[in-house]
């Protein structure tokens, strides 16, 4: 044979086993992993008992190894049977999570791509701890090839799942995890999904998320959807601009306490609480008289939060009419336990305030606003922060990701009267005295970044005590933003 009849005979021969491999692959399937990919198909957690589901998890956990040993033969045969779950239009969202959630496993960014879509045609709360740690894992690094899963997660408001024990978060509460372990640098995309986003979902989170950066190029188009929005969106805009309490959306907060609608009433209610303008008292109290207990009980945290000495004594005649009706419904006496309750938390006692003379009135009153601002108030006893030790303090915070009462101890071994063998129990960390009050007198706006590297360091180690650090966090930063256009930050007669 020639040489060039012999090498086309070679090339011939190549392709015939090209076109052959593949079908004698399929002959010969891999039986162990064609098993480990029919374990974690068609689960269906709402029809097995508890019992069950531990079964059905140690299943799933040995079908993970099965597919992740198989190496790119498992990745490839995963993705098919995803492919093939969607070609024949099959409802089977539990094991497309699942699937996601193996593949971040395996291969983790180099599979974003394959996972964010997945996500983009799956209904995340079909499963939503599968969708949260693996968006978690790729958050807290920090690295932007993360985006496409944290921007799926957008979309998603029905997800909600255990967090930590006895925490159940709901899909805001998560995404503000999610987005707060990957840091500042996700604020320029959030602002690119408000400017650019129709869909209702993914506005109402972008919203959201945005309120916990004070970020005021947000504000514009915030007003913008709160007035002309979509339903759920505009709903969240309004609570936005009661967090942010500008000058400027005082009028509009106070006008949707007209509305005929109860929901809107409620959420102008709920801003107007947080932006903490005392003059929306009067239009407040009407309001007590609303059937949705729900709704009621809004307006009445606003009136005990926002005290003058109108809240008091429409609190006092509400709970007076509802003592004097011989048959008062529980949820009448359970609203009036709440005012006494919260009303002790500041030494008010409405029956002993009945009493007072108006000037001694006045007097509780002030007394109880100064001990709701004691929190963020300097005293004059206080060891002070400089704002160079705000920055060391911060390198320290991110650290251990703690700020709040982090005092671990350690044994250290110093020398004392000469003996060097004496151990003594020191703290290690220099600014565990630290308060709400030392950070907001050391700090401007201008640290908001730095601030919100120290709660992505809080985010990304989770905890039940790192989550009560996050909402103090939340409002220092909150305070710090509202310092660039308020004069009073806080409760005040006339937000300006």
């Amino acid at each position: 044979m020639n040489p060039v009849s012999n090498k086309r005979t070679i090339t011939f021969l190549g392709a015939v086993l090209l076109l052959v491999a593949p079908v004698a692959a399929q002959d010969k399937p891999d039986k162990k992993l064609e098993q480990a990919i029919a374990v974690l198909r068609r689960v269906d957690q709402g029809k097995l008992s508890e019992q069950q589901q531990q079964a059905k998890a140690k299943e799933i956990d040995a079908a993970w190894g099965v597919i992740k040993a198989a190496g790119k033969t498992g990745v490839a045969r995963l993705k098919e049977e995803v492919r093939l779950v969607d070609q024949n239009k099959e409802k089977d969202d539990y094991f497309k999570l699942n699937a996601s959630a193996l593949l971040w496993n395996i291969g983790q960014f180099d599979e974003v791509d394959a996972i964010a879509a997945i996500w983009k045609s799956t209904p995340l709360n079909a499963q939503y701890k599968y969708v949260f740690h693996t968006a978690y894992s790729a958050a807290r690094t920090q690295d932007r090839r993360a985006l496409p899963l944290l921007l799926a997660c957008l979309k998603d408001n029905h997800g909600r799942f255990d967090l930590l024990q006895h925490a159940t978060t709901q899909w805001l509460g998560a995404l503000e995890i999610l987005w707060g372990a990957f840091g500042p640098q996700g604020v320029s995309d959030l602002m690119r999904v408000l400017e650019t986003s129709t869909n209702p979902a993914e506005l109402e989170s972008a919203i959201f998320l945005l309120i916990w950066t004070q970020e005021l190029k947000a504000l514009p188009r915030v007003r913008e959807i709160a007035a002309r929005g979509s339903r759920d969106a505009r709903l969240e805009a309004i609570r936005y601009l009661g967090f942010y309490g500008h000058p400027q959306d005082y009028d509009f907060l106070v006008a949707g306490l007209r509305s005929a609608d109860p929901e809107e009433v409620y959420v102008h209610a709920y801003a107007l609480y947080e932006y903490e303008d005392l003059r929306a008292v009067p239009p407040l109290i009407p309001l007590l008289k609303m059937d949705n207990e729900f709704f009621r009980r809004e307006v009445i945290a606003a009136l005990i939060h926002l005290l003058t000495p109108a809240s008091l004594d429409a609190l006092r005649n509400f709970c007076d009419e509802a003592s004097r009706n011989t048959r008062p419904d529980s949820q009448q006496r359970g609203e009036c336990s709440m005012i006494d309750s919260k009303l002790e938390d500041v030494k008010i006692d409405l029956r002993d305030y009945a009493k007072k003379a108006p000037e001694e009135k006045a007097e509780m009153i002030a007394a109880a606003r100064k001990s709701a601002d004691e929190w963020y108030q300097s005293l004059k006893e206080d060891k002070k922060l400089t704002h160079d030790q705000l920055i060391e303090a911060a390198q320290e915070w991110k650290r251990n990701g703690r700020i709040f009462d982090a005092k671990p101890l350690t044994f250290t071994q110093l020398p004392k009267e000469g003996k060097k063998d004496n151990a003594f129990l020191v703290s290690v960390n220099k600014y565990d005295w630290v308060e709400e009050r030392h950070i907001l007198s050391a700090a401007t706006a201008s640290d908001l970044p730095l601030l919100l590297e120290v709660k992505a360091a809080l985010c990304a180690g989770l905890s039940e005590e790192s989550l009560v650090e996050i909402r103090r966090l939340n409002k220092v930063i909150e305070r710090l933003g509202r310092s660039r256009y308020r004069k009073v930050i806080g409760l005040t007669e006339k937000v300006e």
